[in-house]
């Protein structure tokens, strides 16, 4: 590549006038030392006289060479992974899937063979129809058993021949709501189903002589208000100014829920009436299911 740059200097120096002619540089003499930079350029080289026999290896850079003249090189081998970037917002909510199919049905299980055999702990018997065993019921695991005692607290008067339902305007206790000190105070009403044990006694005082029959009395769903038991006193008349009480009248009776008891009497002679004192009360308690 020097050469030629020699060569075009020479040519340079004969055409710039005769004052020069007579000028002859020895060979090799000018090199990049004497040349300004930037002074030979492109026009004034040749077209090829720059070949690759006169480029020096190694002497090119990429940036020499313009785009498309140089071939890609292989691929490079990939580069580290970056760091991850942040985590999205979260999206917004899906609609509801539509509903799985319904599975199918297990299969039947087999009747336990658990007839004819004895039971046993608080049962006695045999299965499939047990009873609780004698004694394996404390007093501590019964409920409220319903019960009432009412109370005749002033005198009340007879008229003679006729049958009247005592007013028992007090009470003893009640814990089942089975008796009213202020509606219907001659009733005591079943709270719930079963069977009851009703007693009751009755005084009557006398004006003149006589007798008298008291009654207990069932209504409702299941009674018909004929009377369950009766007590009789006609048989010997009482003198003027006594006072007789009949020892208790009492029944045992199935009721249903809301059916009610009335203790009545029937006085023969005239100004007789009934009188408190304790000798008049009705009771009803609640003693089992049937």
């Amino acid at each position: 590549m020097r050469h030629n740059v020699v060569a075009y200097l020479a040519l340079f120096v004969a055409l710039g006038g005769t004052s020069y002619a007579a000028v002859k540089l020895p060979a090799k003499s000018v090199g990049s030392t004497q040349l300004k930079t930037n002074a030979v350029t492109a026009a004034k080289v040749k077209a090829g006289a720059i070949n690759a026999a006169k480029v020096a290896d190694g002497s090119l850079l990429a940036k020499d060479f313009a785009a498309g003249q140089l071939p890609a090189g292989a691929k490079g081998n990939p580069g580290a992974p970056g760091t991850p970037g942040l985590a999205g917002a979260p999206g917004a909510k899906g609609d509801p899937g539509a509903p799985g199919t319904n599975g199918t049905n297990g299969t039947n299980g087999t009747n336990a063979t658990i007839n004819g055999v004895a039971a046993s702990g608080a049962l006695a018997g045999t299965y499939p129809a047990p009873t609780i065993a004698n004694g394996m019921v404390p007093p501590a695991a019964f409920g409220t058993i319903p019960a009432a005692r009412a109370s005749f607290t002033s005198n009340q008067n007879l008229t003679a021949s006729t049958e009247t339902a005592v007013q028992f305007t007090g009470e003893y206790s009640d814990n089942a709501n089975i008796h009213s000190t202020t509606t219907n105070v001659s009733r005591l009403t079943a709270p719930i189903a079963g069977t009851y044990l009703i007693t009751g006694t009755v005084g009557v005082h006398y004006a003149v002589p006589g007798g008298f029959t008291a009654y207990l009395r069932g209504y409702g769903s299941s009674l018909g208000g004929g009377p369950v038991a009766t007590l009789n006193d006609g048989l010997t008349p009482s003198p003027a100014g006594t006072r007789d009480s009949y020892g208790p009248i009492s029944a045992l009776l199935h009721m249903e829920a809301g059916d009610y008891i009335e203790l009545t009497v029937n006085a023969s002679g005239a100004g007789a009436y009934v009188v408190g004192s304790g000798y008049t009360q009705l009771s009803m308690a609640w003693i089992g299911r049937g």
